[in-house]
Protein backbone atom coordinates (compact mmCIF):
# COMPACT_ATOMS: atom_id res chain seq x y z
CA UNK A 1 0.00 0.00 0.00
CA UNK A 2 1.12 3.60 -0.80
CA UNK A 3 1.53 6.24 1.31
CA UNK A 4 -1.82 7.84 1.93
CA UNK A 5 -3.58 5.00 0.83
CA UNK A 6 -6.78 4.10 2.75
CA UNK A 7 -5.88 1.30 4.84
CA UNK A 8 -7.95 -2.02 4.17
CA UNK A 9 -11.26 -2.26 6.39
CA UNK A 10 -10.75 -5.70 8.30
CA UNK A 11 -13.37 -7.81 8.45
CA UNK A 12 -13.92 -10.79 10.76
CA UNK A 13 -16.87 -13.31 10.18
CA UNK A 14 -17.62 -15.74 12.98
CA UNK A 15 -18.78 -19.03 12.38
CA UNK A 16 -19.27 -18.53 8.05
CA UNK A 17 -19.95 -22.23 7.56
CA UNK A 18 -20.99 -22.45 4.42
CA UNK A 19 -20.29 -18.63 3.33
CA UNK A 20 -23.83 -17.99 2.77
CA UNK A 21 -23.58 -14.51 4.67
CA UNK A 22 -20.12 -14.32 2.97
CA UNK A 23 -21.05 -14.25 -0.76
CA UNK A 24 -22.84 -10.77 -0.45
CA UNK A 25 -20.50 -9.29 1.83
CA UNK A 26 -17.51 -10.44 -0.47
CA UNK A 27 -19.65 -8.77 -3.56
CA UNK A 28 -20.73 -5.64 -1.88
CA UNK A 29 -16.87 -4.87 -0.51
CA UNK A 30 -15.16 -5.57 -3.70
CA UNK A 31 -18.38 -3.41 -6.17
CA UNK A 32 -17.63 -0.34 -3.10
CA UNK A 33 -14.03 -0.31 -4.04
CA UNK A 34 -12.92 0.54 -0.60
CA UNK A 35 -9.82 -1.94 0.10
CA UNK A 36 -10.68 -4.86 2.32
CA UNK A 37 -9.49 -7.43 4.45
CA UNK A 38 -12.03 -10.18 5.12
CA UNK A 39 -11.27 -13.27 7.44
CA UNK A 40 -13.58 -16.29 7.13
CA UNK A 41 -13.28 -17.95 10.03
CA UNK A 42 -15.56 -21.33 11.26
CA UNK A 43 -14.87 -23.98 14.15
CA UNK A 44 -14.42 -26.38 11.85
CA UNK A 45 -11.35 -26.87 10.07
CA UNK A 46 -13.14 -28.60 7.17
CA UNK A 47 -15.54 -25.90 6.63
CA UNK A 48 -12.79 -23.15 5.95
CA UNK A 49 -10.83 -25.98 3.69
CA UNK A 50 -13.68 -25.95 1.69
CA UNK A 51 -14.04 -21.89 2.01
CA UNK A 52 -10.32 -21.64 0.58
CA UNK A 53 -11.32 -23.21 -2.45
CA UNK A 54 -14.77 -21.62 -3.24
CA UNK A 55 -13.42 -17.82 -2.48
CA UNK A 56 -10.02 -18.44 -4.48
CA UNK A 57 -11.18 -15.45 -6.48
CA UNK A 58 -10.43 -13.42 -3.35
CA UNK A 59 -7.51 -14.83 -2.11
CA UNK A 60 -5.27 -11.30 -1.89
CA UNK A 61 -8.08 -10.18 0.10
CA UNK A 62 -8.89 -13.17 2.47
CA UNK A 63 -7.39 -15.18 5.43
CA UNK A 64 -8.97 -18.45 6.66
CA UNK A 65 -8.68 -19.14 9.82
CA UNK A 66 -10.07 -21.90 12.21
CA UNK A 67 -11.36 -20.05 15.40
CA UNK A 68 -13.71 -21.16 18.22
CA UNK A 69 -15.50 -17.91 19.71
CA UNK A 70 -15.62 -19.70 23.38
CA UNK A 71 -12.38 -19.72 23.40
CA UNK A 72 -10.14 -16.57 24.11
CA UNK A 73 -8.41 -14.98 20.96
CA UNK A 74 -5.24 -15.75 19.83
CA UNK A 75 -2.78 -12.69 20.08
CA UNK A 76 -2.44 -12.11 16.78
CA UNK A 77 -6.56 -11.13 16.42
CA UNK A 78 -6.81 -9.10 19.33
CA UNK A 79 -7.94 -5.72 18.35
CA UNK A 80 -7.58 -6.35 15.03
CA UNK A 81 -11.04 -5.92 13.05
CA UNK A 82 -12.90 -2.55 12.37
CA UNK A 83 -16.17 -5.13 11.99
CA UNK A 84 -17.18 -8.31 13.20
CA UNK A 85 -20.19 -10.25 11.10
CA UNK A 86 -21.74 -13.37 12.41
CA UNK A 87 -24.96 -15.19 11.18
CA UNK A 88 -26.86 -18.12 13.49
CA UNK A 89 -23.44 -18.62 15.63
CA UNK A 90 -23.26 -17.02 18.63
CA UNK A 91 -26.67 -18.74 20.02
CA UNK A 92 -25.40 -21.79 19.78
CA UNK A 93 -22.13 -21.20 22.10
CA UNK A 94 -22.43 -22.88 25.29
CA UNK A 95 -22.39 -18.97 27.03
CA UNK A 96 -23.43 -16.06 25.13
CA UNK A 97 -21.58 -13.51 27.78
CA UNK A 98 -17.89 -15.50 27.58
CA UNK A 99 -18.53 -15.49 23.47
CA UNK A 100 -19.52 -12.51 23.15
CA UNK A 101 -16.41 -11.07 25.50
CA UNK A 102 -14.02 -12.79 23.24
CA UNK A 103 -15.52 -11.46 19.93
CA UNK A 104 -15.46 -7.82 21.25
CA UNK A 105 -11.16 -8.64 22.29
CA UNK A 106 -10.89 -9.13 18.62
CA UNK A 107 -12.73 -5.90 17.49
CA UNK A 108 -11.37 -2.41 17.72
CA UNK A 109 -12.00 0.20 19.65
CA UNK A 110 -13.64 2.39 17.22
CA UNK A 111 -15.52 -1.17 15.81
CA UNK A 112 -18.66 -2.41 15.46
CA UNK A 113 -20.25 -6.17 15.78
CA UNK A 114 -23.16 -7.38 14.09
CA UNK A 115 -25.30 -10.25 14.66
CA UNK A 116 -27.92 -12.00 12.70
CA UNK A 117 -29.74 -14.36 15.34
CA UNK A 118 -32.96 -15.74 14.44
CA UNK A 119 -35.19 -15.18 17.55
CA UNK A 120 -38.23 -16.97 16.58
CA UNK A 121 -39.46 -20.15 14.39
CA UNK A 122 -39.76 -19.39 10.67
CA UNK A 123 -41.72 -22.24 9.42
CA UNK A 124 -41.12 -20.98 5.93
CA UNK A 125 -37.28 -22.29 6.42
CA UNK A 126 -38.43 -25.70 7.47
Amino acid sequence: MSPGSPRPIRVLELGAGTGASTVPLLETLSDSGVPFQYCFTDISSSMVATAQRRFKAYHDSMEFLVVNVEQPPKPDLLGRFYLIVSTNCVHATCNLQVSLSNARQMLRPDGLICLNEITRRLFFMD
